[in-house]
């Protein structure tokens, strides 16, 4: 084995003189929706222009992924109670199966090929290809994660940190 030396002021900077200790730091906001965009667009808008939607509408905001929806309570206000909206895809698992090739499981559980959860990479108005939206069931008024056509209109789902009260 070799031994490798380093010069004096690399081998000075690398010296720890106390040791590290982590510190609890408490968290003081998290990520909740603050609504949706107000235009609509199809499949074919990229994240990047959605993103810019959500802060034009609502400053400091992004598009939502379906992750941040699950784990931000998935609240709501009453006034954004909304139909339909597209929502940013979080896949947590992938694999291959012979029928379908590669499949993607989404943080919500919905299991797609990818030209069905995100438009084709968001690059796609086609009816044919699909993406991942929120939408409100009809019986009991809560939302679930579905894929929706890329050639529909819809608006987009904001999030932003919020202070935890």
């Amino acid at each position: 084995m070799k031994t490798l030396a380093l010069p004096l002021f690399l081998a000075a900077a690398l010296t720890v003189s106390a040791p590290l200790v982590a510190q609890s730091v408490p968290e003081t906001t998290e990520v909740r929706v603050v609504g949706v965009t107000g235009d609509k667009h199809r499949g074919d808008t990229s994240p990047a222009k959605r993103h810019q939607l959500c802060d034009k509408k609502f400053s400091g905001s992004h598009w939502c992924s379906t992750k941040e929806y699950l784990e931000g309570g998935m609240d709501m206000d009453a006034d954004d109670k909304l139909d339909t909206a597209w929502i940013r895809p979080y896949i947590v698992s992938s694999a291959y199966t012979p029928t379908y090739g590669v499949v993607y499981v989404d943080a919500s559980t919905l299991t797609t090929n990818t030209a069905q959860i995100n438009c084709k990479q968001w690059g796609t108005d086609e009816s044919r290809y699909r993406g991942t939206a929120l939408q409100r069931r009809n019986n009991d008024d809560k939302q679930i994660v579905i894929v929706r056509e890329c050639s529909e209109k819809l608006p987009s789902l904001c999030c932003a940190s919020v202070p935890i009260n």
